[in-house]
Order: structure tokens, then sequence, then C-alpha cells
């Protein structure tokens, strides 16, 4: 089956951003790392203990699996672009959350993107 969570869903949502910021000559690097390095989980069971330190370490085995694609994916085709590894940007955050922040409550990727152009919040996926 298609796995959907927090973690999938929020790896998911920063590789968009790394390849939209590359096709419009932007720093994709910087967008993935800020991204990644901005996550902010709220309400409900975000305040359970470990659940921050167990996302992150489940976005990091969900960031080298896409990197390892990556490579093997520009093995067979050149033009395909090899993810940076960023993993140890990862970083899951506690209330109270930034603007710039990649804000989760309750399943939905929220109004959390400030600072990115809109045309790469319309892109991202919102929920899980």
């Amino acid at each position: 089956g298609t796995d959907l969570g927090v973690d999938t869903i929020t790896v998911q949502a920063a590789i968009a951003a790394y390849q939209l910021a590359l096709t419009m000559g932007w720093d994709a690097t910087a967008v993935f790392k800020k991204l990644l390095g901005n996550i902010c989980v709220v309400g409900g069971t975000a305040d359970l203990p470990g659940l921050r330190t167990r996302l992150r370490n489940s976005m990091v085995i969900r960031m080298r699996e896409k990197i390892q694609a990556s490579r093997e994916a520009h093995q067979s085709d050149p033009q395909v672009p090899v993810l940076p590894n960023v993993v140890d940007c990862v970083h899951v955050l506690p209330a109270p959350c930034k603007g710039s922040d990649i804000v989760w409550k309750g399943g939905e990727l929220m109004a959390g993107l400030a600072g990115f152009p809109a045309s790469l919040q319309e892109k991202l996926p919102r929920s899980v």
C-alpha cells in the first residue's frame, strides 16, 4: 500500500519544493534544507513523549531512501537530478511555530510557508 504518514508526505513536499526550485533557477538545496529544518508538529498527539524524535528518525529514513532512489535514477538517466544529502538538516520543532516553519496539525499541512513563493506553496501536498 501507499505510505501516507506525516513523515512521507513531508518528505514528498520537500522534494516537490526542491524540484520546483530547480526549474525556477532558485537555490534548490537551500529551499530543501529550510523545509526539512523547520518542521513543527502541534496539537493532539504532538506532545506524546518521543513523538518528535520518532518522526525525525522516520523522516531521515525516508530521505535516505529517496536520495538513494534519485542516485539510481540518475545512473539510468543523467537528466534526473540527484537529491542532495541533507538528512542532517531534518529537525522537528515543538510549538510555538514560526511563520517559516512547516506546520502539521491533526494530519493537515497548515499554512506555514511564509517566505516561499505562492507558486511553490500551491504545489505541495497538503494532508495525510
